[in-house]
């Protein structure tokens, strides 16, 4: 048990440290800066609760923002909440931000006994690259095969050759994942059994609920309704009910 508490004291004391690095990149107009700051001075007196309303009242959230809101939900013990806003902060961030916001994720994910598919990892490792990164590396490989296969050819090298070959296919793969990912709009269900229905109003028929934490796929979008769907069903759920990653 003292051996769980020391761990749980680390991981906030790292929670705190990401935390000032994630706010020290910010472009919010003055009263939404002032808020923030509020915000942060509220999480180090470690009133969690107000710390996430005052971020929760900033007009144009940034990934600062979302970072520090799954941070007070963490302390919060709110683990669903700070999953999904951690998820939120890693979209459109740099490299260093991006790791440190999976990290965090890792985390909950153990605690929340998540386990990851061979596909939902690969998917995860593409996405945490540039697309820039993504798409230098497939030239790279492509060029050393236009430059080096006919001479290899010859040669009968042809381990090297299917080496290169296969090189220049994942890296495809790669591409076109990364590309996948980006146009895939995503969503977190961020409320208990948010009921969805077969149209965009409340007065539709409900064709079921989903669990905190569920993850879906935007459809489309109406006023505050948002069409959405997964494995288990399709429908409408209001927009306060879900976080658009």
């Amino acid at each position: 048990m003292a051996l769980f508490h020391q761990k749980e004291g680390m991981i906030m004391k790292k929670l705190s440290m990401i935390f000032f690095l994630f706010g020290v990149s910010l472009a919010f107009a003055d009263s939404d800066e002032e808020i923030f700051l509020r915000g942060n001075q509220l999480y180090n007196q470690e009133k969690y609760a107000d710390a996430l309303s005052s971020y929760q009242r900033i007009n144009k959230k940034n990934n600062a923002v979302w970072y520090n809101m799954g941070n007070s939900f963490y302390m919060l013990h709110d683990y669903y909440n700070a999953y999904a806003y951690w998820c939120k902060a890693a979209q459109s961030c740099s490299t260093a931000q991006y790791k440190m916001a999976m990290a965090n994720i890792a985390t909950v994910e153990q605690k929340l006994n998540k386990t990851l598919t061979f596909n939902r990892r690969a998917w995860r490792l593409i996405d945490g690259w540039q697309p820039l990164v993504v798409q230098l590396i497939f030239l790279f490989f492509w060029c050393i095969l236009f430059w080096r296969a006919a001479y290899w050819y010859r040669q009968r090298r042809t381990i090297a050759l299917i080496v290169l070959i296969g090189c220049v296919g994942l890296s495809a793969l790669a591409v076109a994942g990364k590309y996948y990912v980006m146009r895939q709009q995503r969503a977190l269900v961020i409320h208990d059994q948010a009921p969805v229905f077969i149209g965009p109003r409340n007065d539709y028929q409900q064709v079921g609920a989903l669990e905190k934490g569920t993850e879906v796929k935007v459809v489309e979008r109406r006023e505050q309704w948002v069409k959405i769907k997964n494995k288990q069903l399709k429908g409408w759920i209001a927009q306060e009910n879900i976080l658009e990653l």
